[in-house]
């Protein structure tokens, strides 16, 4: 988008490509299952909720704008990990949901704010399979300041669900390593470091 004004252009840039109703209140939504594969009509559920924004301002020519984009969703990077009583190995078929999180976000294309929809629901996600026992998966910042069901591993038709209390910030990336037992009720959860907007 571009807004002129006394003979200079402001430049709001944005990705994946859409056309908002509003610059100050652009309505977006996270894919429900990120899982799925890129086709010739879309993109994958994972890349098509990884909302990338930047801006320049006080532009006096068009031919070459230099833009930084930065990412304005959270990532979550999960990695499962064998505990000592846990039998076999790390399950190639898991399934990995997230659970509690509201899907949908208005985001100021001005500012590159983004407030979580309070008038939608919170949803489920399915997880991006990266390999054997990696799954990553982009999540609308929020704060859960309620211990709340939030990781669920799905795996030979048995459920490992871990509750926690959680904040997904804006452009950080989030490591957590879910730590797997022989008893569904005994998974480990660690949060580990974050990377602020240079992840991929």
């Amino acid at each position: 988008a571009i807004y002129w004004s006394e003979g200079k252009f402001d430049v709001y840039a944005y990705y994946p490509y859409s056309k908002p109703d509003s610059v100050d209140e652009y309505l977006f939504e996270v894919s429900l299952d990120q899982s799925t594969e890129e086709s010739e009509e879309s993109l994958n559920g994972y890349e098509a909720s990884d909302l990338m924004w930047a801006k320049a301002t006080a532009v006096t020519q068009m031919d070459a704008v230099p833009l930084t984009f930065s990412h304005k969703m959270s990532k979550v990077v999960i990695n499962l990990i064998k505990g000592d009583e846990y039998n076999g190995d790390i399950p190639e078929e898991a399934v990995v949901k997230i659970h509690s999180t509201v899907p949908a976000a208005s985001v100021d294309l001005t500012s590159g704010m983004v407030t979580k929809n309070g008038y939608v629901p919170a949803q489920t996600i399915t997880a991006k399979k990266l390999e054997t026992g990696v799954y990553t998966a982009i999540v609308v910042p929020q704060r859960l300041d309620n211990k709340k069901p939030l990781f669920e591993i799905l795996s030979h038709g048995v459920s490992y669900l871990v509750e926690s209390k959680f904040v997904f910030r804006s452009g950080v990336q989030h490591t957590i390593n879910l730590t797997m037992s022989n008893n569904p009720e005994k998974v480990r959860i660690e949060i580990g470091g974050e990377i602020d907007n240079g992840w991929q």
